[in-house]
């Protein structure tokens, strides 16, 4: 039975699914395994100038001096290309910047992986060269990292702040579909498995990092015979070795994951998105308004430790639940995924079978409903013409790319998973639309 805490009077409202096995870690002072610090990845969301930069900041200083923890701030706005027209005029289609944002997912779970195995961190193949220096650029100024200058190939150590104290990763950006974020939490859980395989696979802590096991055991083996045997040496080294093995999953097994959603009222981000020097068109804001989902614990388990607080909201009791927060999911690590192979390929071949005719359904009632709200705008006569030829095109090529397996909208090969389908279609519908809407206004 999940509880759900609230702090209403502080301006916060929380929902954070604390099930019978696990533990509230308010008031904890150590948030380590046996000595090992600990890892947690925070989700950052909320409508565009809702103030989520500016908090994220001041939270990581807080959380520095206050704690003593190490934070990396990764903001999306800073690392990608800007999906909206830059002063050249240049755009980014709503798929390429999808999948510059699948890219930075890559670059983060490459941190994540150096961090888990203790190793350093090279440069992932098939990379965006300008993504990639930004993120490792951001990385350095934070401390989290250092160049391995001496090094034949370029690849870069974690830096003794990294691996030497609870470490959290705060992902700020506006996350408005649940399915952007529902990819952080996979790539959470993809890392937690990888675990122990990667120390299997030989990759050492390196000097000063941490030692599993290196002393003697505290209870030695004791053999009650009168006969000379190997076999004590024998078990003593199995005992040895299952001991480690165990001691590595335990220590592992600390990667958390929260998600902090900031509420502000549209007219507030409105007036603040007015006073940036590069301000996005008001009509975006107003969409994106009508498009987020906001977190849903109590429909979805995986956002059971989610926080929504109010962009206003600097009180104590407002920064003691978001600490809480953190702390929770420190102490209360996230599942790994499991290995199930053959049941995961049954069910994409049945996906595969059904999703041409899902997605052709979906995409109808949306134009269906597109045009709907176009024609309430009193968009003129010629022009919703031109916005149903263009949406049905879009619709017809769509379908094409799940058929053929091409990569024109959809990031990824042979896509099963209808939700992502939708979302893009959407996010390119929106292109769509815009232009329509802009010309009306």
């Amino acid at each position: 039975m999940a509880l759900v805490r609230c702090a209403c009077a502080a301006g916060a409202k929380v929902s954070a699914g604390l099930s019978g096995g696990m533990k509230t870690a308010a008031g904890s002072g150590e948030v380590h395994v046996d000595g090992r610090p600990k890892l947690g990845l925070c989700v950052l969301c909320g409508l565009p100038a809702a103030g989520k930069s500016t908090f994220a900041r001041a939270l990581a200083l807080r959380l520095r001096q206050e704690r003593g923890w190490a934070v990396g701030v990764l903001s999306y706005d800073d690392l990608l290309p800007p999906a909206l027209p830059d002063r050249a005029g240049t755009q980014l289609r709503p798929s390429q910047w999808k999948m510059f944002r699948q890219e930075l997912l890559k670059h983060l779970e490459c941190f994540l992986v150096a961090v888990i195995s203790g190793g350093q961190m090279s440069a992932p193949p098939n990379r965006s060269e300008a993504v990639w220096e930004d993120f490792i650029t951001c990385l350095k100024n934070q401390y989290l990292i250092i160049s391995a200058a001496h090094e034949a190939q370029p690849c870069h150590l974690l830096a003794k702040t990294a691996v030497s104290r609870p470490l959290f990763l705060v992902l700020d950006d506006n996350f408005y579909y649940q399915s952007m974020r529902y990819e952080v939490y996979q790539l959470a859980r993809k890392c937690q498995k990888r675990a122990p395989d990667l120390i299997a696979g030989g990759c050492e802590p390196p000097c000063g990092f941490w030692e599993l096991n290196s002393g003697p055991l505290e209870e030695q083996p004791v053999l009650l015979t009168t006969e000379p045997s190997p076999q004590p040496s024998i078990i003593f080294l199995y005992m040895e070795t299952s001991i480690r093995i165990c001691q590595i999953t335990a220590a592992f097994n600390s990667l958390g994951f929260c998600q902090l959603f900031l509420d502000c009222p549209l007219e507030t981000c409105l007036l603040r998105n007015g006073q940036r020097p590069q301000p996005l068109p008001n009509e975006t804001i107003h969409l994106m308004e009508k498009k987020i989902e906001k977190p849903d614990p109590e429909k979805n388990a995986w956002e059971h430790n989610s926080l929504t607080i109010q962009s206003s909201a600097c009180s104590l009791e407002a920064s003691l639940e978001v600490t809480d927060l953190l702390l929770t999911a420190l102490e209360n690590p996230i599942k790994c995924a499991e290995d199930n192979t053959e049941q995961k390929e049954t069910d994409r071949l049945i996906c595969s079978t059904n999703i041409l005719h899902k997605a052709d359904e979906t995409f109808r009632r949306t134009i269906s409903q597109t045009m709907k709200e176009a024609k309430d705008e009193q968009i003129p006569l010629n022009n919703l013409k031109r916005l149903a030829e263009e949406l049905n095109k879009l619709k017809a090529d769509f379908l094409e790319d799940l058929r053929r397996g091409n990569r024109k909208y959809l990031c990824f090969q042979h896509t099963t998973d209808l939700s992502d389908v939708i979302s893009s279609f959407c996010d390119e519908r929106d292109t769509v639309v815009q232009k329509y809407f802009s010309k009306q206004h």
